[in-house]
């Protein structure tokens, strides 16, 4: 979870990025006599590297000087590399009273990483009705990570009433911004019929426009749809094509249905290296059932030489991952 919510900040971060922005001596002489602009923008050119060499604590010594001139920009900015320590200090509290500073001047980004900050409870108590009045404050603003998250925040009941066409309307509109996690979600609604009646058909467009926007996710959706010929006819060229980019974008399930295509020989597909190279993969991708079947390989001595000492190490790989078979075998 505080993987996704740093991911999150930084593309926060990233977006309000002004865009041309460059080092030069008259940049560094407006923001020495004292322009905010300048001095944030300076801030900006030594975190990205942009004319000058990256020096993060110069670039919070710029953000710093900026925002005590009540500059949004640079207070946003600021407040993500005390949440994150980039070139200061880790401080949660000193991030929020910073995020919260542009929030308060109506900086969308600002809103929404302070509204992640009051669900999270990072920086600051708990507070999903905070949290809820500040993520809606930005998406009502346009911000698209906004808007999907409080459309999630209606959908799961999670500081609010829940309600499924509030949910979706939220979560429609972050898509219109061609937000992935919005298709993807939106898939698995009409896939699965969860708050909307089943639609074959409508979960596989809103999966292809992630798959056609590259992601993993996705394009291993729509391979599961041409191969079980849901929403669209059946063609296990097509899905063998989808699992493929899926694969070769790190998707270990995608990797591992590669893996069983070729080994198992399913639609005469059968080549056993490449099956063993693609079940290698998605262990390597941690895909727990993949770990266990090159364990059983190797213990076996089947299409790989036998080697208990390869086979137990697999099968504590899965079982590390929980696999209870792995586990079991193991004592």
């Amino acid at each position: 979870m505080r993987s996704i919510f740093l991911s999150l900040l930084v593309l926060t971060l990233s977006a309000g990025l002004a865009t041309g922005i460059s080092y030069s001596e008259q940049l560094l002489s407006q923001a020495q006599a004292g322009s905010a602009e300048a001095q944030y923008q300076l801030g900006i050119c030594y975190q990205d590297g942009l004319g000058v060499d990256k020096d993060p604590a110069q670039a919070v010594a710029w953000y710093l000087l900026a925002a005590k001139q009540e500059h949004a920009g640079a207070q946003n900015n600021l407040a993500y590399c005390y949440f994150v320590g980039e070139g200061v200090e880790t401080d949660q509290k000193e991030a929020v009273k910073w995020f919260r500073a542009a929030a308060n001047k109506g900086l969308s980004s600002a809103q929404f990483s302070l509204g992640l900050c009051y669900k999270n409870g990072a920086g600051t108590a708990k507070n999903l009705p905070e949290a809820y009045k500040w993520i809606l404050m930005a998406a009502e603003k346009g911000h698209t990570r906004a808007q999907y998250t409080l459309g999630r925040l209606y959908f799961d009941g999670d500081g609010v009433v829940p309600n499924t066409t509030e949910a979706l309307t939220w979560i429609r509109l972050a898509a219109g911004q061609d937000y992935l996690d919005a298709f993807n979600f939106l898939g698995e609604c009409y896939k699965s019929g969860n708050g909307v009646d089943p639609d074959p058909a409508e979960a596989v467009r809103w999966f292809r426009k992630s798959a056609e926007l590259q992601d993993p996710r996705g394009q291993y959706e729509l391979g599961l749809a041409y191969v079980n010929g849901e929403g669209v006819k059946k063609d296990t060229a097509a899905a063998f094509r989808w699992f493929r980019l899926a694969a070769d974008n790190n998707h270990p399930e995608a990797a591992y249905t590669l893996a069983r295509f070729f080994l198992e020989g399913e639609s005469g597909a059968q080549n056993t290296a490449e099956g063993l190279t693609w079940l290698q993969t998605a262990a390597r991708l941690g895909h727990r059932e993949a770990l266990f079947q090159l364990g059983k390989l190797y213990y076996a001595g089947e299409s790989v030489p036998k080697d208990l000492a390869v086979a137990a190490q697999w099968f504590l790989l899965a079982a590390e991952q929980g696999h209870p078979t792995a586990q079991y075998e193991l004592g």
